[in-house]
Order: structure tokens, then sequence, then C-alpha cells
């Protein structure tokens, strides 16, 4: 997976000290929040198999009490840097949930059990490859198909189109500064579907000379999903010019209590948009944007053609999990660790 991770810089990594057997996992980690190019999926199942080596490489000396910790500890960077992703925030989730159900002396082993779950076919995360049907069937042979940045589940659902004979054509957009166009138009290219290939300022323009629009998603909250910046627009202009558009995504890409946020290294990280910039330019170097959910024409997710509130309803976690702290530990068995759920109505209406 190394091969394939696009870093701009390297991470400066506070490695453990001598004895410290997860310094290893802190220092991983702490590569991976740096990688702006991998997948959503492809980050939770590296980060699951370090987690789940360091397990094994443990010697011993971490207390019980200390796991969860220990675990915010060298997750941090990883979560401040890929949290606001739905299939990450999923993960997170998941793994505070198992740790705030263990008894104190369990909670390395109750650890253990969840992440031998978080593993390609082990059901944590949606088949992405299970979208393309649906996504095939609103194809007729030989349309062409605009998408706006990297998106795996539209990648397998072009793919599929192309192996059923549908022979479309992908018109592309650069996706700067991480280059996901690129990198789509290359893995398109190799597997026999038509591509081209354009400026992101031209994705527009290019609206009303396509048949339809798919769009990848990075997260789904309350009322509102998390996309590549320009999306909103590019919905905005398929609608005015009635052509179809269609989100291709997954139920875990949904948030834990529906609560969406825009990565933090969007604003901070300069250096994506102008590495020396002169006085007096401020840059506004955000790479994704909210966009309302009512943007998007259709939805299609591993269960086929779903509207989002049925979606919602089928795998939205009304609740997120506290962090595991250390004072957890001292909770009274049963009493809540997270702020009280929404009822399912308010997740529902909201969106």
């Amino acid at each position: 997976m190394s091969s394939q991770r696009l870093s701009f810089r390297w991470p400066e990594v506070r490695a453990g000290g001598p004895g410290d057997g997860l310094a290893p996992l802190a220092e991983r980690l702490g590569e991976a929040a740096h990688d702006r190019a991998a997948t959503a999926e492809a980050l939770v199942y590296e980060a699951a198999g370090f987690l789940r080596e360091a397990l094994e490489q443990e010697p011993g000396r971490l207390a019980e009490r200390e796991v969860g910790p220990r675990l915010e500890r060298d997750l941090a960077p990883w979560i401040a840097a890929h949290g606001w992703r739905g299939p990450c925030a999923l993960f997170v989730d998941s793994l505070r949930a198992a740790l705030h159900a263990a008894p104190e002396s369990g909670t390395r082993a109750a650890l253990g059990r969840e992440l031998e779950a978080w593993v390609p076919g082990g059901g944590r995360l949606a088949d992405r490859r299970a979208v393309a049907p649906a996504a095939i069937a609103t194809l007729a042979r030989g349309e062409t198909v605009l998408v706006h940045g990297y998106s795996e589940t539209v990648a397998l659902a072009l793919e599929g189109a192309r192996r059923a004979g549908r022979e479309p054509t992908a018109l592309l957009s650069e996706s700067a500064a991480e280059l996901g166009g690129q990198r789509m138009a290359r893995r398109l290219a190799l597997a026999g579907v038509d591509v081209r290939l354009g400026y992101d300022a031209a994705v527009l323009g290019a609206v009303r000379e396509v048949d339809r629009v798919w769009i990848g998603v990075e997260a789904i909250g309350a009322g509102a999903f998390v996309a590549r910046v320009g999306t909103l627009h590019l919905l905005e202009e398929a609608r005015r010019c009635e052509v179809p558009s269609a989100a291709l995504t997954t139920s875990d890409k949904l948030v834990p209590a529906g609560r969406i946020d825009l990565p933090a290294w969007g604003d901070e990280e300069h250096w994506s948009l102008w590495p020396d910039p002169p006085a007096g330019v401020r840059l506004e170097s955000q790479a994704f944007e909210r966009v309302p959910i009512e943007l998007c024409g259709a939805w299609l997710t591993e269960v086929g053609r779903e509207r989002i509130a049925d979606l919602c309803v089928r795998a939205l976690r009304l609740r997120q999990e506290a962090p595991c702290l250390r004072q957890e530990a001292a909770r009274p068995a049963g009493a809540p660790h997270a702020p009280a759920p929404a009822r399912a109505s308010e997740a529902t209406d909201a969106t």
C-alpha cells in the first residue's frame, strides 16, 4: 500500500522511549495521517492492520486500563487527519464502543476481537463493488459520464459498465492538487474505459455535453454530504441543464451522529495550493465542501437505488462514542458514555 500513497510531506514523529512496545504504531499511524490520496477504505484497513500487529507485539507491560487512553493517543493524528471521512469515523467509533463495553480486565481482548472484523470481507465496511449494478442499470450504451475527483466506487462502476458492454466514456477533471483525476484516468484507461481528462475549471462548461454526472462521497451527515470542492456548483448546473446526477456511495459513509466536518488540513496546508506565496496573498486551499443532500438527483448504494432517509434509517448511528480516556474506567456499569442520541425522526427528517 505504501507504493500507492501520495504524501506531500513526511510527518514529524515523536517516537516513544526505550522499551515502549507501541512506539512503532505511533510512527506508522503518523505517516498515514499525512496521506492525502488513499481511499478511506484503504486507510481504515491499513490502520486496523497496524493496530492488530501492535497488540500481538505488545509484551504485556501496558495495563488493561491504559489500552483505551493509549489507543486514543496513538490514533490522535490519524483521527485529526481522516476522522472527517465516513468510514474512518465509523472505524474509530466501533473501536471506542468495543472498549466501552468491555470489562476493565478485558480491554485488550475486546479491542483485538473488534479489529479482527476490520479486514476486507469482514463486514464492517460495505462492498464498493455492490454499488455497480444499480449504476450500470442507469446507463445506455455509449453514454458519457462526468466525474469530479477520484472515487473508488465510481471507478468500479465504470469498469463494470465496460465489462457489461455499455462502452461508457468517462469525462474527468484533473482534481488538483493531489491529481485524483489523473490517477482515475490511468486506472480506467488500463481497464479499457474511454477517458477524457480536462481542467477542473472546465467541469461546469462540460455538463451540457454529457449524459449524466456521477459523484463520489466522502461523508454523509444530517442534510448534507462532503465531496470535492466544486461539486455543489456542478450539481446545480446539472439540474439547470436537466442532466441526471447520482451519488455512488455506501452506507459506511454515514458519520455517527450525522455531524460532518471538513478536513482541518484543507485550510491549514496551503502548500498544496502555493508553497511560497508572497505577503498579502491569502490562500483558500480547502479541497472539500458541504453539499446539500437534495442537490443530488439519485442515491445509489450497495442495496440499489435508495432514498437518503431510508439510508439513514438503515445505517446511521445516532450516537457517537466518547473517547476512551482514563477516567472512563471509573464509569459505573451501564452509565452513559456519550451524548444522548437524537430521535430517529429527527435524524431522518434532517436529511
